[in-house]
């Protein structure tokens, strides 16, 4: 384990001997942690430097009220708009970047918000409400201070009136969707398609995050064949060069010989060859315990991170730390296994230090691999109206997060579920 996961193993442990148990569905609420954002983003990216610049200069323009990103899942629209907050600097005092996802939940959106402006909206339940004041208060900042809100991954038209934001705020969004920027009237000049990258820049990305090791002669050869596989998206190329750092070109051959094999069936769509590099990279992980803990993740609401110490208290309920007989010792395996799979691109880095949280590709990729799990079933956004009462007592884990009619659940014997 290294020094810093020990550091946070011995926070976490702190934490939970010196408060109670808090609900496990309860999750950090907080803007983006400025300390978070990547330094080398831009390093070798031509065209992403060029089109930063025509953002800030968009964004700067006191005529634009908002500026849209969209591109395919991946392509780094939320890394691109982590950078924006790190270069607008003096120019907006107020910087809240919070994503919305394809099930928007309007009370953890206000509360981010309401964070970054000390607005404190607990102890208020109705949604209207919240989004009264809310508005209220945007308003009478808005009078010193320029406030600009970032709505990342937005997937529909989102009521900016519903939520409590003001016209009078910068708005700037990121979408898979161009016609998504359109709907809420962000005009065609501020929106800017964020596509997968050149050659050149998708080896520049490798190996800035692979290390010397790609300038190897003897590795030159497969280099080239990975990255062709990885069409230019970023998250796939991160995935690539995290799965393979610090391993042996045997590693690497074999990698990119599993790439370069027709692709399952099972994937389909936009992204068949994306799921086939993570699935790549599934197939590294060591140990039925992790695989099952980097399930768990499923269970954090859509566009929300988690703390580890919440993992592990999944991972209780799933007897992940089953001969493990200190709380010490099952926080620290917590910590190293999140470490491991954030390290992996399996995981991201939270909007709090120490919290996690997953990319909706990954997401939506690990979803598939634990529907299919035969040991291990895990069901995530509601019950299937097709599925019996026989196949759906197989399941051994079940997210109930979502806004999804759940009666069917009633009477049914689920004897296999753990959690």
């Amino acid at each position: 384990m290294s020094k810093s996961a020990e550091l946070m193993a011995k926070h976490i442990q702190d934490e939970i001997i010196s408060k109670c148990p808090p609900d496990p569905v309860t999750l950090h609420i907080s803007s983006v942690n400025l300390k978070l954002i990547p330094t080398q983003f831009l390093k070798g990216l031509d065209s992403r430097t060029t089109l930063l610049l025509r953002i800030l200069e968009n964004l700067n323009d006191d005529h634009v009220d908002a500026v849209g990103l969209f591109g395919m899942g991946g392509t780094g629209k939320t890394s691109l708009a982590k950078e924006v907050i790190a270069r607008v600097k003096g120019a907006f005092a107020i910087k809240v970047m919070v994503e919305v996802s394809h099930a928007p939940d309007f009370v953890r959106i206000q509360a981010a918000i309401a964070e970054s402006i000390d607005l404190l909206l607990h102890n208020v339940d109705d949604v209207g409400q919240r989004a009264i004041r809310l508005y209220n208060r945007l308003i009478e900042v808005e009078k010193e201070k320029k406030v600009l809100i970032i709505l990342d991954n937005v997937w529909h038209k989102l009521n900016l009136d519903e939520v409590g934001i003001p016209r009078t705020c910068k708005l700037l969004l990121t979408t898979r969707d161009k016609e998504v920027c359109r709907l809420m009237d962000v005009e065609d000049g501020n929106i800017f398609e964020v596509g997968v990258m050149r050659t050149n820049e998708a080896r520049e990305l490798f190996k800035s995050q692979i290390g010397n090791q790609a300038d190897l002669l003897e590795y030159k050869n497969v280099v080239e064949r990975l990255l062709s596989k990885c069409g230019g998206l970023p998250l796939a190329i991160v995935a690539t060069a995290n799965s393979l750092k610090d391993k042996k070109l045997s590693s690497w051959e074999n990698f990119a010989d599993d790439l370069e094999k027709p692709i399952s069936s099972q994937y389909s769509g936009d992204y068949r060859q994306a799921f086939s590099i993570l699935g790549t990279s599934y197939k590294s992980i060591q140990g039925e315990e992790k695989r099952i803990f980097f399930f768990t993740c499923l269970f954090i609401p859509v566009g929300s991170s988690v703390s580890i110490e919440t993992l592990m208290r999944y991972g209780m309920g799933l007897n992940l730390f089953e001969h493990v007989s200190k709380l010490s010792e099952a926080v620290k395996r917590a910590v190293t296994w999140a470490d491991e799979l954030t390290l992996s691109s399996m995981l991201l880095e939270g909007d709090i230090k120490g919290d996690v949280k997953i990319h909706d590709i990954v997401r939506d990729f690990a979803i598939s691999c634990a529907a299919r799990d035969e040991e291990h079933k895990f069901m995530v956004e509601g019950i299937p109206r097709w599925l019996d009462d026989d196949t759906l007592i197989k399941y051994t884990a079940m997210s109930l997060t979502s806004k999804n009619d759940y009666s069917r659940l009633s009477g049914v014997e689920v004897v296999s579920f753990k959690f």
